[in-house]
């Protein structure tokens, strides 16, 4: 026979007097909300959100190192108040359901904005089989020193309007079996210095002692 042991109800209501703040705190100390301004010019991003119940102004956001992204109002954010303190909390995570890309496959990583979109993207994606593709308007690489581009295999350079390699000392267009200069239908022009000249090519015949140029489109100036 199961026997009961009777609390009183103050014991009950003293119990649950003492325990209050403590449930309180439990409570608050995980919490999501929607970002509402974004102060971005201290060492630590500050960021105000608005919760269900509350407005909660000059929240740090610890962000991985190296990476910094400024997220747009209505963005959303989970909140980690320390000792369930909520003037000790910290941002540990902010997403955008309106901007995220989707369809990723499975352990690929994408870097975008909200300026990505479906017919004009704005992203690095790191795909599979070790494939980067990057998607934008303009792209600049500064190096102070130096610069290289290396591939195994082939490397392609499309422009679609023009294309321009200048160097201060030198340049060198070099291939260990041959190297190829193509213009489709306009002139290939070699040399910035003289008049225009047309460029010798093997197998062009002598005549008279003098090599005659069969180029129609190579000239060097």
């Amino acid at each position: 026979m199961t026997s009961y042991t009777y609390v009183p109800e103050w014991v009950i209501k003293t119990i649950g007097k003492w325990f209050a703040p403590w449930k309180r705190k439990i409570l608050s100390m995980v919490g999501r909300g929607i970002v509402k301004l974004v102060s971005d010019t201290g060492e630590f991003q500050k960021i105000q959100i608005e919760s269900r119940t509350q407005l909660i102004s000059n929240l740090e956001r610890m962000q991985q190192y190296g990476i910094t992204a400024k997220p747009h109002e209505g963005a959303e954010a989970l909140v980690v108040c320390i000792g369930g303190d909520q003037d000790n909390g910290v941002i540990i995570a902010v997403d955008d359901r309106r901007y995220r890309v989707k369809g990723l496959a499975d352990g690929e990583v994408c870097f975008y904005t909200d300026e990505d979109e479906n017919d004009n993207k704005h992203r690095i994606h790191f795909k599979r089989n070790r494939e980067i593709v990057v998607y934008c308007d303009n792209a600049t690489v500064n190096a102070d020193t130096d610069a290289a581009v290396t591939a195994g295999n082939d490397a392609t350079v499309n422009a679609g309007n023009d294309a321009t390699v200048a160097a201060t000392n030198n340049a060198k267009l070099s291939g260990q079996n041959y190297a190829q200069v193509e213009a489709v239908t306009g002139l290939v022009l070699l040399g910035t210095i003289g008049g225009m000249k047309k460029v010798v090519l093997d197998g062009d015949p002598v005549v008279g002692g003098v090599v005659v140029s069969s180029a129609n489109k190579v000239f060097a100036k």
